[in-house]
């Protein structure tokens, strides 16, 4: 239905430009941009999934560990779990990681 909309009133599916009358978009000269809702989809989750696979997904070069790993490793060293010490649950590494350093 919203397509149906956007061709009747901009059959070519071009952008249009048009202010509004709100005033906070007036105060600060803003203006709306009527696009096709499945374009910017594409777009958007396009750019949006290309970020995390830079920034998370992919292992850093410095040292081939992903960003989650890193966490990790630092709070296992954090809390003093070494090799030569007795085992520890990983549920605590893992606890202790997302109780400290999760986003």
């Amino acid at each position: 239905m919203a397509d149906e909309i956007n061709e009747s009133q901009n059959p070519q599916g071009e952008q249009e430009e048009t202010e509004t009358e709100a005033s906070g978009f007036e105060q600060h000269n803003l203006k709306i941009r009527t696009t096709e809702l499945g374009s910017e989809m594409r777009t958007s989750f396009l750019e949006y999934s290309m970020s995390v696979i830079v920034s998370r997904a992919l292992p850093d070069v410095r040292d081939g560990l992903k960003p989650v790993h890193r966490r990790i490793l630092y709070a296992m060293y954090e809390s003093g779990n070494t090799p030569n010490k007795p085992h520890v649950k990983s549920a605590r590494a893992v606890g202790d990681c997302m109780g400290k350093y999760h986003p």
